[in-house]
């Protein structure tokens, strides 16, 4: 809406034209901006639709949290210890090694340690993907479709490459012959297609969001090993996968062991770093779940603690360091009955089957100990100053936790209350055990 200020009339204004010129300039310019506006229009409508770009990760809302160079997934430690043996307990038995059926029951951890999926799940974020046989993931505005590509270096555990046809042939083979939990994601599948050498593009009948995700997370397995073979019988044939482990060994029912891939090709992802750390992985069972009980696990760096003298530490030695020493007490039993050697003060002393460095490993700090050897290394440095330097970490450790067990040994009544609380607990979590037990063996 125009207004005209001032005091000139109806008559005024039309004797001078005004009406006439503003509405000359106003269509004028109305003409100007509906032209542009359909010039603008037409680019629109003929420029493509804007697709997705190939990512390192996907998420159902929003984008992954973390970078593309990102070192390890945030709760897992990159330099977590590698090797040795860990054994768990399961109830029940086996009697097939094809954990993608409905027809039999598959032992643990076999699918998840030796097949793997074309992206992992980082359960640090509500649901985000990052790649693991796939490096990229690509979708369309509204993700009706999915493109995924394949990382050149992927293989399977015979060393042979996971391909594209190894994608599309595991896809159809899970959803018409699989367990039923993959049929649901089968039926929204329009179409698949090779797009290139490392590239399959699946296009869906249905819009659902979550539908790439679903199948980022589908196994893959190898079109060699089972094409031509009966997918729905059971089998104790393992799957040839591209995970981190192998079937090393197994007895039907009893036992399996997995054995660690030393050319799994996915060692070097950023997904994986600190995981898969055991060199064996077993799984012992039990006809009844209720008497497993762990394998107890030792850390071998912790597994023989030496004493003052070098020898295993024991009190019929005599040679222990108490954890609850006084100052004074570790001071004494440290500067004055700790055995070394008489490498003299300029030379370097010897790290290997050193008592004061071996206690000084279980005490202090990563870096303090690197800083201890390279001191051994050096030389120039007296064995009294390194026993101070043990002296001081074992306070820094054990002496708050002294204190406090003095605090606690001075008020009988707080132990004997938690005592008691800690037995109320027990027997509430005992009783149906126990229950179990009796059963197991015939007493109920």
């Amino acid at each position: 809406m125009l207004a005209v200020r001032g005091s000139l009339g109806p008559k005024e204004i039309r004797e001078r034209g005004i009406v006439a010129k503003m509405s000359g300039d106003i269509f004028a310019n109305m003409r100007g901006i509906a032209g542009a506006f359909g010039v603008a229009m037409g680019l629109v409508l003929a420029a493509p639709m804007t697709q997705a770009e190939p990512s390192y990760g996907i998420a159902m809302y929003g984008d992954p949290a973390l970078p593309p160079d990102f070192v390890s997934l945030p709760y897992v430690n990159p330099d977590a210890p590698k090797g040795g043996r860990i054994v768990f307990g399961e109830g029940g038995s086996f009697d097939s090694m094809n954990p993608f059926i409905l027809k039999g029951k598959a032992p643990a951890g076999l699918s998840a340690l030796t097949v793997e999926t074309l992206m992992g799940r980082s359960y640090d974020e509500p649901f985000t993907l990052y790649g693991l046989l796939a490096e990229s993931v690509e979708t369309g505005p509204e993700r009706e479709w999915v493109q995924f590509t394949l990382r050149e270096n992927a293989r399977f555990s015979d060393g042979s490459p996971v391909t594209v046809e190894d994608v599309i042939y595991s896809f159809e083979l899970l959803g018409t012959k699989g367990h039923a939990r993959y049929q649901g994601a089968w039926a929204k599948i329009a179409g698949m297609e090779k797009t290139g050498d490392r590239s399959v593009k699946i296009t869906f009948n249905v819009v659902d969001r979550e539908l790439p995700l679903i199948l980022g997370l589908r196994p893959i397995l190898q079109k060699a090993q089972w094409e031509g073979k009966d997918f729905t019988a059971t089998s104790f044939d393992a799957p040839i996968g591209s995970g981190p482990y192998v079937v090393d060994s197994f007895d039907p029912g009893t036992t399996i062991t997995f054995k660690k891939d030393p050319d799994w090709w996915g060692a070097g992802l950023n997904f994986y770093q600190g995981m898969h750390n055991f060199d064996e992985i077993t799984y012992d069972y039990y006809g009844d779940g209720t008497v497993v009980v762990p394998e107890l696990i030792i850390r071998e760096d912790t597994a023989l603690v030496v004493g003052l003298d070098g020898q295993k530490m024991s009190k019929s030695y005599h040679n222990t360091l108490p954890l609850f020493a006084t100052a004074d007490e570790a001071k004494k039993l440290v500067m004055k009955k700790l055995v070394t050697d008489a490498t003299p003060l300029e030379a370097p002393k010897p790290k290997e089957n050193s008592t004061l460095l071996a206690l000084y490993r279980l005490m202090a700090s990563d870096a303090d100990v690197a800083a201890m050897e390279a001191d051994f290394d050096r030389g120039g440095i007296g064995y009294g100053d390194f026993k101070k330097r043990l002296l001081e970490a074992y306070l820094g450790r054990f002496e708050a936790m002294a204190r406090r067990r003095d605090e606690i040994l001075a008020d009988p009544g707080y132990i004997d209350e938690v005592l008691a609380r800690g037995a109320e607990k027990a027997r509430a979590a005992a009783a149906p055990v126990i229950d179990r037990v009796r059963r197991a063996v015939g007493l109920a």
